[in-house]
């Protein structure tokens, strides 16, 4: 397996394969048509995340799947988004605005401490 990944990134090392110049590379891109975004649609993005926006995002997930690197499923999501939406709506924001994620957002192992007074199995 290494030996294939080896091979697969460092083409240069295969004698039989055209290996590209910058300007083969700049040929390639000027004959691709890349898809773009359209004014209005640069502007939609560009405006603040709502609450109601979060709140359907957060509605629409689907059951039963796997949490992600924060370790919460989406039915914590769905059974706190009262209490979540007010953070989340202002760390997207902050991400717009900014262009930069929260320092605890850049750590994968942060997670809330889960109230004491709730049973593990009622957790999520």
């Amino acid at each position: 397996m290494v030996t294939y990944y080896h091979s697969l990134y460092n083409l240069k090392d295969d004698p039989d394969l055209h290996q590209p110049t910058s300007s083969d590379i700049q040929d390639f891109l000027r004959r691709t048509t890349l898809p773009a975004l359209s004014a209005q649609q640069k502007t939609t993005l560009q405006n603040p995340v709502t609450t109601q926006e979060i709140q359907h995002a957060i509605q629409s997930l689907p059951h039963g799947k796997s949490p992600g690197p924060d370790g919460l499923t989406n039915s914590y999501y769905k059974s706190q988004t009262a209490s979540l939406v007010p953070y989340l709506e202002k760390s997207f924001n902050h991400i717009i605005t900014t262009g930069h994620t929260a320092k605890t957002r850049q750590t994968p192992d942060q997670m809330p401490e889960p109230k004491a007074n709730i049973s593990p199995q009622h957790r999520h």
